[in-house]
């Protein structure tokens, strides 16, 4: 290893990291002599997320597992990977479903070569595939949760949605965000905002954005139920004094930005020709994110 980066990273852990977190890296990593850590880039996946992946796969693929004499005691699928690998079989594959075959190995080997060696999005769709259908065993999906948390993926399973986060940063807006609209009244919102997120991590930037925005104007219609735009909820809170006028002209902007004839919500941006790329989705659904979970923490503050 370079001798400067193992000095930097040496000093660095010297100064700053508590005795909990040295705990968490390795004893190459902790010495300086190995890389630190590090948040992954979007559509990325390494090879130890991957294992860590396979591992909770593999794990709860091999429970229930039978021997059959009619498939010359070769072992089968326990009942609820039978029934997920089938309608996977039908669904995702278009396959007849009297052409499945639930023995162990060739669904586990099937499973193991998509986790492994195919890319990124064809990993996550059926991380999400298995974690959405009725038959998932339980805990798998706080198991694969915690194979790309402790991965350091840039993605992050909340509900039945894998979500995706440029950074630590945006992970932590976007956690606060879920909370914020996974219980009471503004739990509408949330079905856009995990539609903007399975829209960006299948490449539909467009989709993606207005989802972002949705999830947004959901929240706000709540806020102010007589509200026909984001700006009369907004003027609710400056009238009781819980918004500071500078950032609510700034949310107008924003807003102003998404809702105009060259901006994102306007019908022809959704055309095939629309320029809006990931960078332009990944921005809006961080801010749409901190966007409604600040609306959300300011109306309970607000008195009817």
């Amino acid at each position: 290893m370079n001798p400067q980066l193992a000095y930097r990273n040496a000093l660095v852990y010297s100064r700053a990291m508590t005795t909990d977190a040295r705990d968490e890296l390795s004893f190459l990593q902790a010495e300086g002599l190995a890389p630190l850590p590090t948040q992954l880039e979007l559509k990325v996946l390494s090879r130890e997320v991957r294992a860590l992946l396979w591992a909770s796969l593999f794990t709860s693929m091999k429970t229930g597992i039978t021997r059959e004499p009619n498939w010359e005691y070769q072992f089968i699928l326990g009942p609820d990977w039978s029934e997920i690998l089938l309608r996977w079989h039908v669904m995702h594959e278009h396959r007849a479903a009297d052409e499945f075959v639930p023995l162990f190995d060739p669904q586990m080997f099937m499973v193991k070569d998509i986790i492994l060696n195919h890319n990124y999005a064809n990993v996550l769709e059926l991380v999400t595939f298995v974690i959405r259908d009725r038959s998932c065993p339980q805990r798998l999906d706080r198991a694969l949760a915690d194979a790309l948390e402790l991965g350091r993926a840039a993605y992050r399973i909340r509900g039945k949605t894998v979500f995706p986060m440029a950074s630590v940063e945006e992970g932590r807006v976007v956690d606060a965000a879920y909370a914020a609209v996974s219980e009471g009244p503004f739990q509408p919102a949330r079905s856009h905002l995990e539609a903007a997120a399975a829209a960006l991590n299948t490449g539909d930037f467009a989709g993606s954005v207005r989802e972002s925005i949705h999830a947004v104007e959901s929240v706000a219609k709540i806020v102010e139920p007589r509200a026909s735009t984001l700006a009369d909820a907004l003027k609710r809170l400056d009238g009781a004094g819980r918004i500071n006028p500078n950032l609510k002209r700034g949310l107008n902007a924003l807003y102003d930005y998404s809702s105009d004839e060259e901006g994102i919500r306007h019908a022809r941006v959704f055309e095939k020709e629309a320029n809006v790329d990931e960078a332009d989705a990944i921005f809006m659904f961080g801010a749409c994110a901190a966007f409604l979970s600040y609306l959300v923490a300011r109306s309970r503050s607000v008195t009817p």
